[in-house]
């Protein structure tokens, strides 16, 4: 089961309307973190739901990127 699902359950999207809207998220701590907004907010929520890290997304290539990028400001 994927943890989108086991956070907040499989039926979640269902629920959710095919509208523009807003979604928030939050930190263990309930701290906020990112607000999104979307046009269709099922289809957005449901890429979080399929999203999958790699090790780029993790940090390691935003790293490469803008060590790069600085390199050609000199």
């Amino acid at each position: 089961m994927r943890i989108f699902d086991r956070k907040f359950g499989v039926d979640f999207l269902a629920g959710v309307p095919r509208e523009p809207g807003i979604y928030r998220m939050y930190d263990a701590a309930d701290g906020l973190l990112y607000v999104g907004k979307a046009r269709n907010l099922r289809r957005r929520l449901a890429q979080y739901r399929t999203a999958r890290r790699t090790k780029s997304a993790r940090g390691e290539g935003r790293r490469g990127g803008a060590a790069r990028e600085g390199q050609r400001r000199r």
